[in-house]
């Protein structure tokens, strides 16, 4: 049996063995996920990206339109089956949410990519220091240069998240032009009655009723305008939030590695100390329990 001078020594070194190689994992770590720098994200914590998000959700919807025919059978198949003309009119979002080292040329070249697909942009907002800057654009893109433009952010840009929404409008701009069309035929019917003349008192009813629905009117020739050929975008809603980029010494990384070994270090002593003294009192207690049957 060794000597316990020599089983120490042995244990001691173990256990130094076990920290250097805690120490030289987190380095190795450190150089595999950040082997240049170490960056850190701007997190909106000034409440900003939610402003932002907030008043984007409240501007003005952008509708497109597009046509599409189908076949529609003859339930009695007497006759050949019919081709059926739908002219669709849709909202087409996209949400996207990315982030830049190089803040001002992203911009940049942001705008010159809208300007270029003929876009507009329908809102912006931007806020933050040098360093911690957020744009926030709200971005009408023609349906035809839509999926172009978004795939080129997705190809030239770090893009954190996405998302694109596809909704009808169809019934809805229906409804406009059925509820456009009772208003007009009302207001019609009050002109030709005010025409026939009668009391002031029913003249005066009329003139309000009239004004009335001319309001409604002009309410409706608003919304309508968004269904219009000329009007017509598709809607990008785009976040763009800066990181701050910092080279990381060979010095910092080692105090890093060194800090987080002696945690996991002790840590694992603890759990040890307490797995062996459970281990302990468990067979000492199981012995009293033998010894008392």
């Amino acid at each position: 049996m060794r000597p316990f001078k020599t089983r120490l020594r042995n244990t001691v070194i173990g256990f130094g063995l076990l920290f250097l190689l805690l120490v030289i994992a987190r380095l190795i770590y450190g150089y595999v996920y950040y082997p240049e720098n170490e960056i850190t994200y701007y997190d909106g914590s000034n409440g900003s990206v939610a402003q932002s998000v907030s008043r984007m959700d409240n501007l003005m919807v952008n509708v497109a339109s597009s046509s599409y025919e189908y076949k529609k059978a003859d339930v009695s198949q007497a006759q050949a089956p019919t081709t059926v003309q739908v002219d669709q009119k849709y909202e087409k979002t996209a949400n996207i949410s990315a982030s830049s080292t190089a803040f001002s040329e992203d911009e940049a070249s942001i705008k010159a990519a809208i300007e270029k697909e003929n876009g507009i942009i329908q809102y912006q907002q931007k806020s933050g220091n040098e360093g911690s800057r957020k744009l926030s654009l709200q971005i009408g893109i023609p349906p035809t240069a839509f999926d172009g433009f978004v795939a080129h952010l997705q190809a030239n840009y770090k893009i954190n998240s996405i998302s694109i929404v596809k909704t009808d409008k169809t019934n809805e701009y229906r409804e406009l032009n059925a509820k456009r069309l009772t208003l007009s035929n009302t207001r019609q019917s009050l002109m030709e009655l005010k025409a026939k003349g009668g009391k002031i008192e029913e003249y005066i009813s009329l003139e309000n009723r009239i004004l009335e629905i001319d309001g409604q009117l002009q309410a409706l020739g608003v919304q309508l305008g968004s269904f219009d050929a000329e009007n017509e975008f598709c809607t990008v809603k785009l976040d763009l939030t800066e990181r701050r980029v910092r080279e990381v010494s060979f010095t910092s990384r080692l105090r890093t590695a060194f800090t987080w070994a002696i945690e996991q270090y002790f840590m694992f002593i603890g759990m040890l100390l307490l797995t062996t003294a459970a281990a302990f009192f468990s067979l000492k207690i199981w012995d009293w329990v033998k010894e008392k049957m």
